[in-house]
């Protein structure tokens, strides 16, 4: 991936919305979004690269969580050549909730790692997910920075949020700000695969061009939202010219169901 849009709302229906915009060499296969690795864990859920075998964005199903990596400078370190490893093994790490420390990373060149989980609590009003009780515990969201030497971890507050390779939210990156613009439009309850959201993905857009290596621009986007007990995954493959095709429609998450099958208390009023 190489943009992120979030929106991170604490009290509002959905608690984590996010679209992550993908730019890569149009040769790159990729496969959609399944449980690839069902073999390692059956509830994440992502696109396939079939040249490294990892994912740009992984969503596990029972943690309310999703991961997400963005390429960073140095594009390269000296024993990237003799690594088998990839980036893309890092969402599926981070989404299934494992540790990422420095065996994982010092032969990978620079990313940051978006990393968002929900808040499951059964007091959250399944209607609208408004606190209702004791015990709430906000969604955390945390950015993972790599500089081929160095790991950095902070916490990402409550808001709207935009992250690029050159970083997050940083003042003056020509595309981070048109999509902050598109991003200030959308409504706080607007649908993830609404025309507001797509609008933010076209924002992100990078046109083809001819690099060195081959064909290059974006070639998808994905669309996320998490709540206290279920979430939402479309993906677009032209972002601004192709619709939002639902991968997960509101899909009850495995954490938040009960013994006597509900989701959660109902809305009071």
């Amino acid at each position: 991936m190489c943009t992120v849009a979030l929106s991170v709302t604490p009290d509002s229906r959905w608690q984590i919305r996010l679209v992550a915009v993908r730019d890569e060499l149009y040769s790159r296969k990729t496969l959609p979004p399944a449980a690839h690795w069902s073999e390692v864990d059956p509830m994440l859920l992502g696109p396939l690269d079939l040249q490294a075998g990892g994912t740009p964005v992984a969503l596990h199903r029972e943690r309310l969580s999703v991961a997400v990596v963005v390429n960073a400078p140095p594009h390269r370190t000296p024993a990237q050549a003799s690594s088998a490893r990839t980036r893309g093994r890092l969402p599926l790490l981070a989404a299934a909730g494992e540790h990422i420390g420095f065996a994982d990373l010092y032969d990978l060149p620079g990313f940051y790692l978006l990393v968002a989980v929900a808040d499951p609590s059964p007091m959250r009003d399944k209607e609208c997910d408004r606190p209702i009780g004791a015990g709430i515990v906000d969604p955390t969201v945390h950015l993972l920075s790599w500089n081929g030497a160095e790991l950095t971890r902070s916490l990402v507050a409550p808001g709207d949020h935009v992250l690029t390779s050159a970083g997050l939210d940083v003042p003056g990156h020509q595309r981070g700000e048109r999509v902050r613009a598109a991003l200030g439009r959308v409504r706080r309850e607007a649908p993830v695969d609404s025309p507001s959201w797509m609008a933010v993905a076209s924002a992100a857009v990078v046109e083809a061009q001819d690099l060195p290596d081959g064909r290059y621009g974006t070639v998808g986007a994905a669309a996320i939202a998490l709540s206290s007990f279920s979430l939402h995954y479309a993906v677009s493959p032209r972002p601004g010219h192709a619709a939002w095709a639902p991968v997960l429609t509101d899909e009850a998450s495995a954490s938040a169901r009960f013994a006597d099958g509900s989701l959660g208390a109902t809305c009071q009023h």
